[in-house]
């Protein structure tokens, strides 16, 4: 079981402290960097909380499919959070592998609750109680997170040696050419420059195949993310080599495969993504947005 009764981030007792005793490294990850402070970080990066990664100004890599669409459509990305199991699913079982010590402070696992005629209130009453009371974490249904810890236990017995190797959970910001990049590196090889990002895929009847893995990548623009961690590792005076997926298989027997991202391919990724981000800078200068709408339709006959 993922079971830490630690508080390594500060979040029990140290709350009633005054804040010039609370250590500057649990600052950061209460989310109390600015986000000038995360640029003079540079490559050293800042260790901070996911969600307050993604409110923090800046374009990341799953930023980038919607300013393929359009540029309003980045500005209005609040709209487009998307929000399902198989993500909630994903988040936890990315926890349990890079961040196991944060696992109950973030998740809380739903118990099954007898019913009225034991307790005398119903099983819906007990469950909005119970959500009421733990409105501050994600809640997690008992058979998720069985199989969140079978998929995590996978990627560990076949990872670990990476995994421990890197940084985890590294969060990098840089300004190029007037634009705030950030990206948030699941795990760092930075004596070697490689970056490994870790995925959760639903197979469904399809097979854990080479061409299973290449529609996913492209459907999900993870070559696009890649790049961007890229420019962003570059702009920062990091050594950049080789870009990794860990994809584990929510679908038994949970099958890990480590894949790497065709350098030739980054290279055309990293030419679109620029010209993204320079559409994104004229936009910002001038108001007018180039992206173009795309055209679907047949042949008129």
């Amino acid at each position: 079981m993922w079971i830490d009764n630690t508080d390594p981030f500060g979040f029990g007792e140290l709350t009633e402290e005054p804040e010039e005793l609370i250590p500057p490294e649990s600052l950061i990850t209460r989310g109390l960097l600015s986000i000038e402070e995360c640029l003079e970080a540079g490559a050293k990066g800042v260790d901070i909380p996911n969600e307050v990664y993604h409110a923090l100004p800046g374009i990341s890599g799953s930023n980038l499919p919607l300013l393929a669409e359009s540029n309003k459509h980045l500005d209005n990305k609040h709209l487009f959070a998307m929000s399902s199991p198989s993500l909630q699913l994903g988040s936890l079982v990315h926890t349990m592998v890079l961040e196991p010590h944060d696992v109950f402070n973030r998740y809380v696992v739903m118990p099954r609750f007898e019913g009225k005629a034991k307790t005398g209130m119903s099983v819906a009453n007990a469950e909005s109680i119970f959500k009421q009371e733990h409105r501050q974490k994600a809640i997690i249904d008992a058979e998720e997170f069985k199989k969140a810890e079978r998929m995590a236990t996978n990627v560990t017995a076949i990872c670990g040696d990476i995994i421990n190797q890197g940084i985890k959970e590294r969060s990098l910001f840089a300004k190029v050419e007037g634009l705030i990049l950030k990206c948030r590196l699941d795990i760092d090889l930075e004596d070697v420059g490689d970056d490994y990002d870790l995925k959760t895929i639903a197979l469904g009847q399809k097979e854990f195949s080479n061409a299973t893995i290449r529609s996913h990548i492209i459907k999900y623009r993870y070559h696009w993310s890649a790049a961007l961690r890229n420019a962003v590792r570059r702009e920062l005076g990091k050594d950049v080599r080789d870009s990794y997926l860990i994809f584990v298989s929510s679908t038994p027997p949970n099958m890990v495969r480590v894949i790497k991202i065709d350098p030739a391919w980054i290279e055309q990724a990293e030419l679109e993504v620029q010209d993204l981000l320079d559409n994104r800078r004229f936009y910002l200068q001038s108001g007018s947005d180039n992206t173009e709408i795309t055209t679907i339709g047949n042949k008129y006959e």
